[in-house]
């Protein structure tokens, strides 16, 4: 991942793994395709849609993965808020495991 770090100018995952983590950290616009079988959880959803396009995704008919593309074309045009960005790679990445824990308490 650090070696495209310096290519895209935008990044759409599927999934708020690792990669999404790092994805975060670049500052660059980020697009998550919040799939139905993995949802985030109500505190992260609010904090991450500060600085990330949310794009939900539905199961169609033939229970493949569907997405309005537009929502996703349109996230990667939206510029980044780099104060609440930054602020949640703070809170969930960076801050010390009695706030971490705190901030997990909350969302329960």
């Amino acid at each position: 991942m650090a070696e495209t770090f310096s290519q895209p100018g935008a990044y759409v995952f599927d999934i708020a793994g690792s990669a999404f983590i790092e994805g975060l950290c670049t500052l660059k616009p980020v697009v998550l395709i919040d799939i139905p079988n993995r949802r985030l959880n109500k505190i992260a959803r609010i904090q991450l849609e500060k600085s990330v396009v949310i794009a939900r995704a539905n199961f169609d008919d033939n229970n493949l993965i569907a997405v309005d593309h537009n929502q996703i074309s349109e996230g990667l045009k939206r510029p980044v808020d780099l104060d609440a960005r930054r602020q949640f790679i703070f809170d969930y990445l960076t801050s010390q495991d009695s706030q971490r824990a705190e901030l997990k308490a909350l969302a329960r």
